[in-house]
């Protein structure tokens, strides 16, 4: 894996002063790109932008996409990461999409950000431009802790962008729904029944399991398998627990299910999978 232009493996942050075109490109990262003062076109996934200062596109992995100076001079701050800044179980992930599901977020299971790789975003109250300050401010100190404080801001800037998809599409969750995710999401190593939870709101089991499919794209069980795995993947990349330990801890007793069931949804054991990270 090729580092970013020299620096710190899996962060960079830059602010550029556009006076020429920058022609078609892409990246082997994830990047921020805020239009601090001047006009900018940003073409990108067949279609154009005019950006001026507090516009801002989140370019996904892999996206081509260009900047053309027609207005004069802009000032345009760069955040670059590769997934495993948020977190390091998502080592070998390669988009937008796997930070937004990963355990430091969550976002929404069925949310997937490619479509509006590069389109125009617009910070409303200053909350992005504030937040990338304090990047910059964190990545050019040698302060302790500086790599968690640039990780919490970037996460509050991929959530703000989320947020502002979410509101424009009004696709928000039933509120039941939302609460039963929410509690799968806290208490995913607990045994939970899905008549018990039905029961609980006054309908019956198949009636609740097709509208939490409908909303998260997955069936309960299905969901509450992925939060248990997702935790293991988080404990097998940043702990030294024994893999028994670890699967206890995620809710599986049966150690060889567990087993089996890592390598059915990652493709590798759980001992292979923490190799990667040693």
């Amino acid at each position: 894996m090729d580092t970013l232009h020299g620096r710190d493996k899996n962060v960079f942050f830059n602010a550029c002063v556009l006076t020429k075109n920058l022609d078609r490109h892409q990246h082997a990262f994830l990047e921020i790109a805020y239009v601090h003062s001047g006009k900018v076109e940003h073409i990108c996934n067949g279609k154009s932008y005019l950006a001026d200062a507090g516009s801002y596109f989140v370019v996904d992995d892999g996206i081509p996409h260009e900047y053309r100076c027609r207005h004069g001079t802009a000032e345009v701050w760069n955040c670059i990461f590769r997934p495993d800044f948020v977190d390091a179980s998502l080592r070998n992930c390669r988009d937008i999409d796997s930070v937004l599901t990963s355990y430091p977020l969550r976002f929404c299971r069925r949310f997937h950000f490619k479509p509006y790789s590069g389109r125009l975003f617009t910070d409303k109250d200053g909350s992005i431009e504030w937040a990338l300050m304090h990047i910059r401010e964190e990545y050019a100190s040698q302060r302790a802790g500086r790599e968690a404080l640039m990780r919490a801001y970037l996460l509050e800037i991929l959530i703000y962008t989320m947020r502002q998809l979410q509101e424009e599409s009004h696709e928000e969750l039933e509120e039941d729904i939302q609460e039963l995710r929410k509690l799968v999401d806290t208490c995913y190593a607990q045994n939970l029944s899905l008549k018990q939870l039905a029961e609980e709101r006054y309908c019956s089991p198949s009636v609740l399991s097709r509208r939490f499919e409908q909303a998260c794209g997955c069936g309960f069980k299905e969901y509450q398998q992925d939060r248990r795995i997702e935790e293991a993947c988080r404990l097998l990349a940043n702990t030294q627990r024994k893999v028994a330990d670890i699967a206890q801890t995620v809710g599986y007793q049966d150690l060889k299910f567990f087993n089996s069931l890592f390598m059915r949804k990652l493709g590798v054991s759980p001992s292979a999978y923490r190799r990667r990270y040693l």
